[in-house]
């Protein structure tokens, strides 16, 4: 049976808690997706202090409206959790951290 980790808490289909955690994950909040790019530019910052030996770095996607962590850990009794990782929203707009990453190149 699928298990979800939530704080010190593993929850499964059927216990107390397990739908709200399922509807807090599929809520893309502003301050989740304002984390994902404080994250984006946390790393940009680390590979240009090792531009030295770092001439490229490649991501496994670029929109949000096709990735595979869509579809990633899904198994029976967990819906499918739309992930918003990629620097390019649903449409394909840059996201509002990109203007920062283009600042550091």
């Amino acid at each position: 049976m699928a298990v979800i980790n939530h704080g010190e808490t593993r929850l499964k289909p059927g216990d107390p808690g397990f739908e709200e955690y399922v509807r807090e994950t599929l809520d893309p909040t502003p301050e989740k997706l304002a984390k994902i790019g404080e994250i984006y530019v946390k790393l940009f910052e680390i590979y240009r202090s090792y531009s030295d030996v770092i001439d490229c770095v490649t991501t496994w996607g670029v929109a949000d409206d096709y990735t595979w962590l869509d579809h990633f850990g899904g198994a029976a009794g967990i819906p499918p959790v739309k992930q918003y990782p990629l620097m390019f929203d649903t449409d394909h707009r840059p996201k509002p951290f990109v203007a920062k990453l283009i600042e550091l190149a």
